[in-house]
């Protein structure tokens, strides 16, 4: 446990401050004497002041990365399933075939949303971009739980995360279940570790709402419904602080059951008493249990454990070290305390999880982070693996590799001096520089280099060479930390980097592959050529005819791409009588249909047709492979194969356009 000063901001990793000697668990934490109140008033102050400026950087910095061009690309069909449900409610319409709503939750307010405001792309994913943008807040609440350093790296790398931003830039109700759970799980352990009565029954209420509404957040909540389950196995909810008012042998306090019963019901009928909502509950279950055992879509083996080094190359390093180191504290410190034995002690291992009951309260985190995990590499291992198991595994990383790196953030220089830390960074920022400017000019060149291997790993011998040296020169200890924070802060560039790429430059050309169907901009082309013909032969631009034909069931997305239109029909077949009844090619319907549906139209001659793409897939499994059974030389699997890889890989473009949808629009001439 580092020592703390009246000057210090630094904290230890589980338990900060001496100011937490006043804690109900008080676990681990040497009864020292707190510093007088003159002295201890300015640290505190100064220390507020900055980490409340930090805590801005980063909220700043998260709405950027979630708001900047939010309605930039058009909703895919998966989104328009969960827009599209909630704009025909908030409009009092009803399709046959259209879907169902698989969140309650995300119905209601987004029906709430397009009744008050209006609707459109960007609209339709306003509230997951809260939702996410409060998720990166939350750790302010953990500061007394894992320390004030590591709070604040985790709500830094929350920030950037890549899947967390996927998810809050989506019409999807991941967003709230993923905010929702967190809180709950927060609430339950401030309530846990309250100072008295009535903060313990605040925390108690704001867990009740935040259940209720967790409830009916959506198909995750399946998903994130165990690891609450473990957290209170390892935890325990016990009735510390509950108050005299609570009766014996209550849990919770009387008035809690109302504020978990009200929301619930509530959000279980879309906020406005939409019974139609109901059904969501059952919905999602049906929904989580299609993507995880992939009976609608599937992807490889691979392919999470992929998308973690690819996406999150931080937390593929840095959480599992971080993951072992922390099992390796308390463990130490455990052994340290076994020689004290008294009646305070045994009250302090006495906590409230039966399952835990006697054991140190530091091994409560690891065990809890680690079955956190084992349990989200279980839903890897099943066949479907949805991108929505992904931030099961990346958010208890997280925790854990902020953990590790808010241990070495604190003058992690250490006895190097100024000239020796300015030598060593210097050398490994130019030598990793060199190596990225090669390794770009290297995926540009047509030609194979045949000493790509040898001088990607002269440069790596290098970087560890001047490592080892300075580790030799001025003691490991500090050469290590300095290490630790370099790498971390590289590794932290390539995650920034790899969100930008999967949620800002994400197009037709330049697939990410993380959701694996997309509607192309020229969705909104079919749009605009469709207002344009009613303009004209109507003289408005939402007037005219539409006939949409579709196969199995109306097309979510061109449905919402289309809401406007106020004579829309969604048909299965076209009946030929709608043309016996119209006068002239002014009258006559538009038709949008299939393209493989084209030859069997009973079109009559005036119609001519354009094609228009509407949706798009793409997947890590489609890059150029080697060809089993044929032999081929180095320069032709450097074309074919490695040089495509590595293209995708730094820039994620690709040779050829991903395989598409289209529709035909046809209109009298």
């Amino acid at each position: 446990m580092r020592e703390t000063t009246e000057h210090s901001v630094e904290v230890s990793i589980v338990h900060p401050t001496s100011e937490e000697v006043h804690r109900p668990d008080g676990a681990g934490v040497p009864k020292s004497a707190p510093p007088s109140e003159e002295k201890a008033a300015p640290a505190v102050a100064q220390t507020a002041t900055v980490e409340h400026l930090l805590y801005a950087v980063i909220l700043a910095a998260a709405v950027l990365l979630r708001l900047i061009g939010l309605g930039r690309e058009p909703l895919s069909p998966q989104e328009s399933a969960a827009a599209w449900s909630a704009w025909l409610a908030a409009n009092q319409q009803f399709v046959v075939g259209a879907p169902a709503p698989e969140s309650a939750l995300l119905y209601g307010l987004q029906s709430l949303l397009f009744w008050l405001i209006g609707d459109g792309d960007a609209l339709a994913r306003a509230i997951p971009a809260l939702f996410g943008v409060a998720t990166v807040l939350l750790p302010w609440f953990w500061r007394p739980w894992i320390g004030r350093t590591a709070a604040l790296v985790v709500a830094a790398l929350f920030a950037i995360d890549p899947w967390l931003m996927a998810f809050s830039r989506r019409s999807d109700a991941a967003a709230l279940t993923i905010f929702l759970g967190l809180l709950t799980l927060t609430a339950l352990w401030r309530r846990s570790h309250a100072l008295d009565a009535r903060q313990a029954l605040r925390w108690e209420r704001t867990a009740a709402v935040a259940a209720a509404l967790f409830l009916t957040s959506g198909p995750l909540m399946w998903g994130l419904l165990p690891v609450l389950a473990f957290f209170i196995l390892i935890y325990g909810v016990d009735r510390s602080g509950a108050g005299e008012e609570t009766p014996s042998g209550w849990l919770f306090h009387r008035s809690t059951w109302l504020w978990f019963g009200v929301p619930l019901a509530l959000a279980a009928t879309g906020l406005t008493l939409r019974f139609e909502a109901l059904s969501a509950l059952s919905a999602s279950l049906t929904a989580w249990i299609v993507a995880i055992a992939g009976l609608e879509r599937t992807n490889p083996l691979a392919w999470p454990f992929a998308r973690l080094l690819l996406d999150q190359p931080l937390l593929a390093v840095f959480g599992v070290l971080g993951l072992a180191s922390i099992w390796a504290q308390p463990i130490s410190g455990a052994l340290r305390r076994e020689q004290r034995s008294d009646p305070e002690q045994q009250r302090e291992l006495q906590g409230a999880s039966w399952l835990l009951r006697g054991a140190d309260e530091r091994l409560r985190l690891p065990i809890f982070l680690s079955v956190w995990v084992a349990w989200g590499l279980l839903l890897w291992l099943l066949p479907g693996r949805p991108p929505e198991t992904l931030p099961i595994v990346g958010i208890p990383l997280a925790i854990a590799a902020a953990l590790l790196i808010g241990r070495a953030l604190p003058r992690p220089w250490g006895d190097l001096t100024g000239l020796e830390l300015f030598a060593l960074l210097v050398i490994q920022i130019v030598l990793l520089v060199a190596g990225s400017i090669w390794l770009a000019a290297s995926v540009n060149d047509l030609i194979f280099n045949e000493q790509i291997w040898l001088r990607s790993g002269v440069l790596v011998g290098l970087m560890a060479a001047v490592w080892l040296t300075f580790g030799f020169w001025a003691g490991w200890r500090s050469t290590g930390r300095v290490a630790l924070v370099f790498y971390a802060v590289v590794l932290a560039a390539l995650t920034v980097r790899s969100g930008w790429q999967l949620n800002h430059t994400s197009e037709l050309m330049q697939p990410d592959g993380f959701w694996p169907v997309h509607t192309p901009a020229e969705m909104r082309l079919l749009v605009q050529d469709v207002e344009r013909l009613s303009s004209i032969r109507r003289g408005d631009p939402h007037e005219i005819e539409v006939q949409l034909i579709y196969n199995l069931r109306p097309h979510p997305a061109l449905g919402w791409s289309l809401r406007h239109m106020r004579n829309l029909h969604h048909v299965r077949t076209l009946d030929a009588t709608v043309f016996d009844i119209v006068a002239g090619a002014q009258r006559m319907p538009l038709v949008i249909a299939p393209t493989s549906r084209n030859d069997s139209l009973p079109l009559p001659d005036p119609y001519i047709g354009s094609r228009y793409d509407v949706e798009y897939t793409w997947r890590l499994s489609m890059l150029p492979a080697p060809q089993q059974g044929v032999i081929t030389d180095a320069s032709a699997e450097w074309r074919q194969v490695q040089r495509p890889r590595l293209r995708w890989l730094l820039y994620r473009k690709v040779d050829q356009p991903p395989p598409t949808e289209t529709v035909t629009l046809w209109a009298p001439r």
